[in-house]
């Protein structure tokens, strides 16, 4: 009966002192809480994730340069092409045979009928 006795004594005073280290951990929380809003508790971690998401990307890049600069080569090409698009139109509407300007007032003449 002793050695029970024992064990129940010693996880008592395991109990013990796992209850006085969360009244501890509560009371930090308490305070911390106090000290800084919530709003102010998410702006700091919103601004961790985009720093953390800006560092992946940097990272990623270096490590793949070819790829990502081929990647924004041909979005800047297709971005220009698309600006310019009446005017390579205009040039490469000759070698198919098609006359742009025709093709532009059929064009307009198709989308006034289905109004």
């Amino acid at each position: 009966m002793t050695e029970l006795l024992r064990r129940m004594q010693e996880d008592r005073a395991l109990r013990g002192s796992a209850r006085r280290l969360l009244e501890d951990d509560l009371r930090w929380v308490r305070a911390d809480i106090q000290q800084r809003s919530l709003g102010g508790r998410v702006m700091d971690r919103l601004v961790e994730s985009t720093v953390d998401i800006a560092d992946d990307a940097t990272d990623f890049v270096l490590e793949h340069k070819r790829p990502v600069v081929a990647a924004a080569g041909a979005a800047l090409v297709a971005g220009v092409l698309w600006l310019l698009r009446d005017r390579v139109l205009d040039m490469v509407a000759p070698l198919f045979g098609i006359n742009a300007d025709e093709a532009e007032q059929a064009d307009i003449a198709d989308r006034c009928e289905d109004d």
